[in-house]
């Protein structure tokens, strides 16, 4: 461990015990840490795919509570990107760096899958179960049963809850897609593509929903070919399509 943050050990102590009384996570995650910190660091990150260079020497810092947005045409290293940024690909060469208590540690897959959500291009859930059922047994993966109402009424699922998820609007599946990547309550949310394919009213909803995660202190990676329909509500780019 090196690249020590902030030292915040009485802050963490009263976090804990504030969650060990019935505190909600999502209430006390603002206040935990300054907004100037990072959450993941990027450095020089490539991947190559055989011959193929897909990313080459990427730098980014992420701000902890920001949103930032990745950029660039069709094929120009989004989604490989936000794989590796999810534990999912090893880079070719660079280091991807995680905020961990009081200091930066190497990401690996383990870390990744307690600390990021991943909202992937194409909406993954169980098509025949209902929405309530697809969020009940995420939920129980992680000893979180009793949150299913809330969440059902925080991505507005609940007069729904009961339609299969293959049945749904494409905005209501890419809300239960993004509701399914944050069961387990990550620090950082990445979205691949959220608004493909949806007309302007389902796009108004997922951005209500982003917002909502964002103001309770969610980190949040949003990929888009499209970046002028978002530039609005980023606080970073990254145009892949610009290197």
């Amino acid at each position: 461990m090196h690249n020590a943050l902030v030292e915040k050990h009485a802050l963490e102590r009263c976090h804990k015990a504030l969650l060990s009384v019935g505190w909600s996570d999502q209430i006390l995650r603002p206040y935990l840490y300054d907004k100037n910190d990072a959450v993941l660091i990027l450095k020089g990150i490539s991947r190559h795919f055989g011959d193929f260079e897909v990313l080459d020497r990427v730098d980014l810092t992420i701000k902890r509570g920001s949103i930032v947005g990745v950029c660039g045409p069709t094929a120009s290293g989004k989604t490989t990107l936000l794989n590796v940024m999810a534990g999912i690909l090893n880079p070719s060469q660079g280091v991807i760096q995680l905020a961990e208590d009081v200091a930066f540690v190497d990401l690996t897959p383990a870390l990744a899958r307690i600390n990021i959500g991943y909202s992937m291009q194409h909406p993954s859930f169980y098509p025949e179960l209902s929405i309530r059922d697809n969020l009940r047994h995420y939920l129980s993966l992680y000893g979180r049963e009793k949150e299913l109402e809330s969440f059902l009424e925080e991505f507005s699922l609940e007069k729904v809850y009961s339609v299969r998820a293959q049945d749904a609007s494409k905005g209501t599946q890419r809300k239960l897609d993004i509701a399914l990547a944050i069961a387990h309550h990550p620090n950082l949310l990445l979205l691949d593509e959220p608004f493909a394919d949806l007309d302007a009213e389902n796009k108004a909803k997922v951005w209500q929903t982003i917002g909502r995660l964002h103001d309770e202190g969610v980190t949040i990676v949003v990929a888009s070919k499209e970046i002028s329909e978002i530039r609005s509500h980023l606080d970073q780019v990254l145009d892949l399509g610009a290197r």
